[in-house]
C-alpha cells in the first residue's frame, strides 16, 4: 500500500463529459474547483461544458485530440492547466488519456472513477464489455491515475450485480448510483489528503479494445445463444445495435432488448448462409 496521506488538494480540476461532471459536481465543493477539462475528441460536449464552467466562474480547458500531431496546442493546454493552480484532479466519464506530463504536475493527486471492478475491464466501453463477457457482477472503482490507462492503485470499489433483464443503459444507471455513493464517500477524504491506495492485482487484469461499428456482428456459427443475448443487450439504443448480415449490402440491426428465450427463434429465422459474390482476379 502507498502512503495513506499526502498534501491536501486545495484547488481541483474536474475532467469528464456532461454526464461525468454532473456526478463529480455533487461531491466536490464548488469553491475548490479550479477548472473543468473537456476531451477534444468529443466536441459535442464542449458547448454545454462551457456553460457549466461559466456558471462556476472557472475556465474550461479542451485537451487537444493528439499531443503528437498538434504539439503547440497541447503545450498551450498544459500551460493553461498549470496556470490554474490546481494541485489535484478528479475524472469521470472522460474519453481521452491524460498525458504523463500533466499527471506529473499533480504528484499522485489525480483520481478516476472507472465503471468496472478493476483490474477487470480496463480500457474503453467497460459497461458493454461486462455484458459481452457474460459477467454476473461489475461495479465502480475509484483509482489513482497512472501513465498507463486504468492501471493505477485502487482507492475503493463498489460492486453492482448484473441481472438478465439489464441492458447497457440500465446497467449504466446502476453504476451511476454506485459511483455517486463512492465519490460522495471518498472525494472529501482525497481532498483532505488521504490516499489509502492498494496496487491492482495484475494477474487478474483484463483489457478490452474500443468497440467499433463493425464489432457487434451476430455470428450464429461461432456464438451460442447466451453470447448472442449478451451482445444484443450490450448494444441497444441509443447505440445502433448488434446486427445480422443478411447480404453483402444489407444488415438487420437489433437495437432493443431481446429476452434470452427469444434468441433461439432469432437463430431459427436468420441462421442461414450468406452468399457473397465471388471475387475474380
Amino acid at each position: 500500500m502507498s502512503p495513506t496521506t499526502t498534501q491536501p488538494i486545495n484547488r481541483v480540476a474536474l475532467a469528464g463529459d456532461t454526464h461525468g461532471l454532473a456526478v463529480l459536481l455533487e461531491a466536490v465543493p464548488k469553491q475548490r474547483i479550479g477548472c473543468l477539462i473537456a476531451a477534444g475528441n468529443r466536441p459535442q460536449y464542449i458547448e454545454p461544458l462551457e456553460a457549466i464552467a461559466h456558471s462556476l466562474g472557472v475556465p474550461l480547458l479542451v485537451q487537444p485530440k493528439s499531443c503528437k500531431t498538434n504539439p503547440d496546442a497541447y503545450r498551450q493546454f498544459l500551460s493553461r492547466f498549470v496556470d490554474t493552480g490546481c494541485n489535484g484532479l478528479f475524472c469521470f466519464s472522460y474519453a481521452m488519456k491524460l498525458q504523463p506530463d500533466l499527471l506529473a504536475c499533480l504528484e499522485g493527486r489525480a483520481f478516476n472513477c472507472h465503471a468496472a471492478l478493476l483490474p477487470r475491464h480496463r480500457g474503453p466501453n467497460p459497461i458493454q464489455w461486462a455484458l459481452i463477457h457474460g459477467d454476473e457482477q461489475t461495479g465502480v472503482t475509484l483509482h489513482q491515475m497512472s501513465p498507463v490507462i486504468d492501471e493505477g492503485g485502487i482507492v475503493a470499489q463498489l460492486p453492482v450485480d448484473i441481472d438478465d433483464g439489464d441492458t447497457w443503459t440500465t446497467l449504466r444507471d446502476k453504476i451511476d448510483t454506485a459511483a455517486r455513493q463512492l465519490l460522495v464517500d471518498w472525494l472529501p477524504k482525497l481532498l483532505a489528503g488521504a490516499q489509502p491506495i492498494h496496487p491492482q492485482e495484475s494477474r487478474q487484469a483484463l483489457s478490452n479494445p474500443r468497440l467499433t461499428p463493425e464489432y457487434p456482428r451476430i455470428d450464429f456459427a461461432a456464438m451460442d445463444d447466451r453470447q448472442i443475448f449478451n451482445l444484443i443487450r450490450a448494444q441497444v439504443a441509443p447505440l445502433r445495435g448488434a446486427y445480422i448480415e443478411l447480404s453483402e449490402s444489407e444488415r438487420l440491426y437489433l437495437d432493443h432488448y431481446m429476452p434470452y428465450e427469444d434468441v433461439a427463434k432469432l437463430r431459427q429465422t436468420y441462421d442461414k448462409p450468406v452468399l457473397f459474390p465471388a471475387n475474380f482476379c
